[in-house]
């Protein structure tokens, strides 16, 4: 009988749980926010930004912490070889732009029939709504005075591949799934 890894350490496990409490507020969040404009197409950023941008902060607080742990070679090499691993890469697009306020999510329109009781004729069975990430383009710039980092051309890439578009908890979902791993937690 094989036993749960250790965790790299207690402020690891504290951090995991406070990523928890996090997404147990942005959840919540997300799916008042996709209630209330079911089809609306709009801007959804201001519902969910502080929820959002907490659970982000937590998880990026993990991710500081394994790279201190295993440092930088060993941790990249880990992550970048990991399908999970590389989101948090690109999630580092969206970290920067919470802390400048900009749009980042909407409300993806429902398509006929994937809401009971929204159906019209013709129907189309289809996904229903939710709060997915908005294309790259309309992420901010970095400001002038920020260095662009070396992997900002890998960053842009796992955003445009396993994040624009996705639902909004899909890749956070995926990235903490890495951390956890790694941490132990």
């Amino acid at each position: 009988m094989s036993q749960a890894p250790k965790p790299v350490s207690l402020q690891a496990v504290r951090v995991t749980r406070a990523f928890d409490d996090a997404l147990g507020r942005l959840t919540p969040a997300i799916q008042q926010t996709v209630a209330q404009a079911v089809g609306q197409g709009h801007d959804a950023t201001d519902a969910i930004l502080a929820p959002l941008g907490e659970t982000l902060m937590w998880l990026f607080s993990l991710d500081d912490l394994l790279l201190d742990h295993f440092g930088l070679g060993q941790y990249r090499q880990k992550q970048t070889a990991d399908p999970d691993g590389v989101v948090v890469l690109g999630l580092k697009l969206v970290r920067n732009a919470v802390v400048h306020g900009a749009q980042l999510v909407s409300i993806a329109k429902a398509h006929p029939g994937s809401v009971l009781g929204r159906a019209s004729l013709p129907m189309r069975i289809g996904a229903a709504p939710n709060c997915e990430w908005v294309s790259r383009g309309r992420l901010p710039k970095p400001p002038r005075h920020v260095r662009t980092p070396k992997d900002q051309a890998l960053r842009e890439t796992i955003y445009d591949s396993e994040i624009m578009g996705k639902p909004v908890a899909l890749p956070i979902r995926r990235a903490i799934s890495f951390l956890r791993r790694e941490a132990g937690t």
